[in-house]
């Protein structure tokens, strides 16, 4: 049994690659500011680091449309967003139209555009909070209402549970 982190969708539903019977092929950009990292999330669900892209940098992935990604800010650990949403899930990918027909079948390559989310002023200063603490322990030292360190141990414990799955994969 794994211990590591998985990914739920917003119902709460294990996501995790189901099949390898249709190909997508996808150009990873990074347009944040700071690199991260991209994630495969496999059949069981675990997160698999497959590369770190630094700012402006990208990776061309052959991948499958039931494979879901993620990306993580390299340092922090926050989710950032894939093409607007924290899991991206391919899309089949179509042939390149009008090739000759004794041309190897190609296919055309999506563009997936890593950005920031953008975060409500509450959880941004959690995020920033947190980036000063390494237990969640730390939090019960701060003058803070119980509301607001209950949240912020939340993110403590996310951070550590992507980072110790990450340490496992590598």
């Amino acid at each position: 049994m794994d211990d590591g982190e998985r990914s739920a969708d917003d119902q709460g539903n294990l996501v995790r690659s189901v099949d390898s019977h249709h190909p997508s092929y996808i150009r990873v950009t990074n347009l944040c500011p700071e690199a991260v990292d991209l994630i495969w999330i496999d059949y069981q669900g675990r997160h698999v680091k497959y590369t770190k892209l630094s700012n402006r940098a990208f990776v061309d992935v052959n991948t499958f449309e039931t494979h879901p990604w993620i990306a993580v800010h390299s340092d922090k650990k926050d989710k950032v967003l894939m093409n607007n949403k924290f899991i991206y899930m391919p899309t089949r990918s179509r042939p390149v139209p009008n090739l000759p027909a004794d041309a190897p079948l190609q296919f055309l390559r999506v563009s997936v555009s890593i950005t920031l989310p953008v975060y409500s002023l509450r959880y941004r200063a959690l995020l920033e909070i947190r980036s000063y603490l390494t237990t969640v322990s730390d939090v019960d030292t701060l003058d803070l209402p119980a509301e607001l360190r209950n949240a912020l141990k939340v993110t403590i414990l996310d951070r550590i549970s992507l980072t110790q799955n990450l340490l496992q994969r590598i």
